[in-house]
């Protein structure tokens, strides 16, 4: 993981909160189907073998235009010049070129017409695609949401197999075993800073694919889990023939430093 590029968690903050949320503390299961339709290729492709482009990805771009734009705009049908101040906003901030315009007075004839036009322009080039991989930064570092998006998947691994031919999932409904990429290894285990995410044993001195580090499914296979990149956490052996089938993970993460209580010298 020598590679770097850029981020701008501007927008990705307030995307990550609002997926949080609605996974974590609003929404049921049932209530976030219509993310993963039946049939859906895509969808299907990526619970069934792990892509860069993983299914949170897609879950971000599809919940940014359904939630983010489309229920954005209708809440402000009747304030289109705050639609337009947000979107160039959003562009400015994430340092995508546009050209500037000034709205007529809302009480011209013609305002509506060209504000519309206007969101439209805007809206056409508002980076999802970044904004997404830049949230998904934020997110595949917590675990713990990860599981809960991995039980989402699940219901949708449950849903596409009772809609499958026969061979694309085990006799059980589950999804096949796949072969992890280098890629995804060393994804995994940068985020998990070469430690088993349950004890944390230190296998760094460990080669990447060696017998004692375990790329462990944190909803099981057996449990409806997927071949996501979002269901993957490190684990020693210990910890792995522990977990077994379980859907767990653990909320484990390194102190950069210690607090300092308030009373301390500065």
């Amino acid at each position: 993981m020598d590679a770097l590029e850029p981020v701008k968690f501007s927008e990705a903050y307030n995307l990550a909160n609002a997926v949080w949320k609605e996974i974590v503390e609003w929404s049921s299961a049932e209530d976030l189907d219509d993310f993963f339709p039946i049939p859906d290729s895509q969808v299907l492709s990526r619970l069934l073998r792990p892509h860069r482009d993983s299914a949170l990805h897609l879950f971000l771009r599809r919940f940014f235009w359904r939630a983010y734009i489309w229920e954005f705009e209708d809440h402000r049908n009747d304030m289109l010049d705050l639609v337009v101040k947000e979107y160039e906003t959003i562009l400015a901030l994430n340092e995508v070129h546009f050209t500037k315009r000034i709205l007529p007075s809302e009480a011209a004839d013609n305002f509506e017409v060209v504000a519309r036009r206007r969101i439209g322009y805007l809206r056409a080039r508002l980076p999802v695609a970044r904004i997404a991989q830049d949230t998904f930064q934020l997110l595949f570092r917590d675990r713990d949401f990860l599981r809960r998006f991995g039980e989402l998947l699940a219901r949708a691994v449950r849903r596409h197999a009772a809609a499958a031919n026969h061979g694309t999932f085990t006799r059980h409904g589950h999804v096949p075993r796949a072969t992890l990429p280098t890629w995804l290894k060393r994804g995994v285990f940068f985020r998990d800073n070469g430690r088993c995410v349950a004890c944390g044993a230190d296998l760094t001195g460990v080669l990447l694919n060696g017998p004692h580090i375990h790329y462990d499914h944190i909803v099981a296979l057996a449990q409806g889990g997927s071949n996501d990149p979002t269901n993957f956490q490190v684990l020693c052996d210990h910890c792995n023939q522990a977990k077994s089938t379980a859907i767990r993970t653990w909320q484990r993460y390194p102190v950069v430093w210690e607090a300092q209580a308030e009373n301390d010298a500065v």
